[in-house]
C-alpha cells in the first residue's frame, strides 16, 4: 500500500501488541487513502494470527465476509438512520467466521443526527467483539461525544514527490503524469486510481474541458448551457477551482496538463481569476448547504 507509513506502523503495533481500540477516526482531505488505510486495517484485525489470510482477503475484497461491514453515504450524500441501526445490528450479533467482527462507516461526517446518535449509543458500550472505523473529511461534523470515544490519526496529503513516485511505476511519460496530477488535485487515492482506469480518466478530463468551456464562453446562454446541464457537479466544481488556482499559482504553463489553459489567460487577469475562486467557492457552500441549484449556479455565472 502506497503512502500513509506513520498511520500504518502505529496500527499494527497496536495490533501485535494487542493494545486495539474498539473504535477509530481517520480524518483528513477527501480522496488522499483514508478509507484504503481503514480497510487494510480491517483485513489485518480479521485475519490476525490466521493462517487463511488471503482467503480472508479476497472475501473482504468481495464485500463478502460475514463479519465486515461498510456503510457509505446513499444517492443523497447522506448516512441515515437505517443504515446505522442494520450495522449497530450486525455488530451486536457474535462474529460468524472470526473471532471478531469490523466495520467502516466511510464519510461519518455525513451522518444524519439520529444516525450519529445511534452510533454514539453503540459506542457507549460496544461488545468486547466489535471494531468500529470512522472515516471523515471534517471531523468537526461529527458529534464531540463520538469523537471521544475514538483512537484519533490525522491523515495528510503526501507530498507531489510521492504521488510521482508512486505513479512511475506505470511507465507513463512526463506529460501523462502532469495531466493525473492535475486531474486528482495531487490526492494519492484519486490519481492512484486514475492510473488504473483509463475510462475514469478520461472522464475526468472531459469535465475538465468543460470547465474550462465554461470559463472562455463570451455569451450569458452558452455559459448557462454548459453549467446548467453538468453531470457530478461535485466533480465539476473540484475541477473547476482547480483550473482557477492553477491558472493563479502556476510558475510555468509551458509545463502544464495538456488541457490547454493557456486560452483562458486571454478572457482574464489573475485579479479576476482570483475572484471567480471565490465565487466558486461559495457557490459549492450553497450546494452544500442545500441551496436551491439553479439559484446557486445563477449566483456563479453571474460573476463569470
Amino acid at each position: 500500500m502506497t503512502g500513509h507509513k506513520k498511520q500504518l506502523e502505529f496500527l499494527n503495533k497496536s495490533l501485535q501488541k494487542s493494545l486495539l481500540t474498539q473504535a477509530y477516526l481517520f480524518y483528513g482531505p477527501s480522496k488522499i487513502g483514508k478509507f484504503k488505510v481503514a480497510k487494510e486495517f480491517a483485513k489485518k484485525i480479521l485475519s490476525y494470527k490466521n493462517s487463511n489470510k488471503k482467503e480472508i482477503f479476497k472475501k473482504i475484497d468481495k464485500g463478502a465476509h460475514p463479519d465486515f461491514r461498510v456503510i457509505s453515504p446513499d444517492k443523497n450524500d447522506s448516512i441515515k438512520i437505517g443504515q446505522t441501526r442494520d450495522l449497530v445490528s450486525d455488530l451486536n450479533n457474535s462474529p460468524f467466521s472470526a473471532n471478531k467482527r469490523v466495520a467502516i462507516i466511510n464519510q461519518a461526517d455525513k451522518m444524519t443526527k439520529s444516525a450519529s446518535n445511534s452510533i454514539l449509543k453503540f459506542l457507549e458500550e460496544p461488545p468486547f467483539y466489535a471494531y468500529i472505523i470512522l472515516t471523515a473529511d471534517n471531523k468537526d461534523l461529527l458529534l464531540p461525544t463520538i469523537i471521544s470515544r475514538c483512537q484519533i490519526l490525522r491523515f495528510s496529503p503526501p507530498s507531489k514527490q510521492e504521488i510521482i513516485k508512486a505513479l512511475n511505476k506505470f511507465s507513463f511519460d512526463k506529460q501523462k503524469i502532469q495531466d493525473i496530477l492535475f486531474l486528482a488535485g495531487n490526492k494519492m487515492e484519486l490519481a492512484l486510481s486514475l492510473a488504473q482506469d483509463k475510462k475514469l480518466f478520461n472522464q475526468r478530463k472531459k469535465k475538465a474541458l468543460e470547465c474550462k468551456k465554461l470559463l472562455i464562453k463570451d455569451e450569458l446562454y452558452e455559459k448557462e448551457k454548459v453549467l446548467f446541464n453538468v453531470e457530478d457537479l461535485e466533480t465539476f466544481m473540484f475541477l473547476l477551482l482547480s483550473i482557477l488556482r492553477f491558472l493563479i499559482l502556476a510558475p510555468n504553463l509551458n509545463a502544464s496538463t495538456s488541457l490547454g489553459l493557456k486560452s483562458i489567460l486571454k478572457k482574464y487577469n489573475k485579479e479576476k481569476l482570483i475572484n471567480i475562486s471565490k465565487r466558486v467557492l461559495k457557490t459549492d457552500y450553497f450546494l452544500k448547504s442545500y441551496v436551491n441549484r439553479k439559484i446557486a449556479l445563477e449566483y456563479l455565472i453571474i460573476g463569470l
